[in-house]
Order: structure tokens, then C-alpha cells, then sequence
């Protein structure tokens, strides 16, 4: 695996993620009417307190991993040790937001996307990729 190949590994997960949230918004209309109008009555309900510190969370998550893949993408010994976190936080984050409704074509993305993460967290702990985060990036 080359660097650059690495990198198109990242570009890549991001990517599905974003293709993901956008076809979930575009497969809405094909749930059934049921699923439709749970999304609503979601979408449409004033945040109570809680929620709103969930969503910053979910924010800071987002940010936090968009630093952490600037660090993946220069080779940042920092990002190595990051990476895992990243992982584990995800986790925590999944069922604390509660059930979610998405379209078969959105899992499909989203389990692309996983199965892309799986490969990065491999390639960067197993591989001799892993020598270019410990020199920090300059090989």
C-alpha cells in the first residue's frame, strides 16, 4: 500500500459518509408512509435540553474526526494514537442517539464505509505503512 494509495483510502470514507447523508435525504419519499411521518414528527419537535447538548457532541465528533484524517492524510504520529479513540467515541455516540430510520441503499454506503474504515485501521497498525506515522510523516 503507497501513501497516496492510503490517502485515496480516506478521500474514499469521507465520501461515503457524505454520499450517505445525501441519499438519505433523497430516498426519504421511498419509506414506507409510516416511517415517513415518525421522520416528520422527529424532525418538526423543539430540542429539548438534552438534545441539544447531543447534537453539539455530535458536532464536535464530526470535527474531531475531520482533524483526525488531516492528521491520518500527513502521516501524524498523533493521529495513530487517535484513531482508536475516534473508533470508541463512534461507538458510545451510536446508541445514545437513539433509533434512526434510513433506506437500504444509505446501509449500503454506510457499511462501504465501515468496511473502508476497517481497512485504514489495518493498514495503519499492521502494514509497514505504520513506519510513516512513527517518523512522523517524513519517509
Amino acid at each position: 500500500m503507497t501513501r497516496k494509495s492510503f490517502r485515496i483510502l480516506l478521500v474514499l470514507s469521507w465520501l461515503l459518509v457524505i454520499a450517505g447523508v445525501v441519499t438519505s435525504f433523497a430516498t426519504e419519499n421511498s419509506l414506507p408512509p409510516e416511517l415517513q411521518s415518525y421522520l416528520a414528527r422527529i424532525e418538526n419537535a423543539p430540542l429539548a435540553n438534552g438534545e441539544i447538548v447531543l447534537v453539539v457532541v455530535d458536532m464536535t465528533f464530526i470535527v474531531f474526526a475531520a482533524v483526525l484524517t488531516v492528521g491520518l492524510f500527513r502521516f501524524r504520529r498523533w493521529a495513530l494514537t487517535l484513531l482508536p479513540v475516534s473508533y470508541v467515541l463512534g461507538f458510545v455516540l451510536i446508541p445514545v442517539n437513539g433509533p434512526y430510520v434510513e433506506s437500504g441503499w444509505v446501509s449500503i454506503l454506510f457499511y462501504l464505509g465501515s468496511l473502508v474504515d476497517g481497512i485504514i485501521l489495518a493498514l495503519v497498525y499492521f502494514t509497514p505503512l505504520r513506519e510513516s506515522f512513527e517518523t512522523n510523516g517524513a519517509v
